[in-house]
């Protein structure tokens, strides 16, 4: 899934680190990082 430019612009302004990754790996980066920090995810799920 491609991510709009500016959606990546706008959250770097904001200082929200953005990592964008297949579902799987997401997943696994969410896990270990909610750990360590305030941390929200935004998954696109597919059948």
């Amino acid at each position: 899934m491609k991510i709009d430019k500016g959606i990546i612009k706008k959250a770097k302004e904001l200082g929200i680190e953005l990592i964008i990754e297949n579902t799987y790996f997401a997943v696994k980066k969410f896990n270990e990082m909610s750990k360590i920090k305030k941390t929200i995810a935004a998954l696109r799920l597919t059948c």
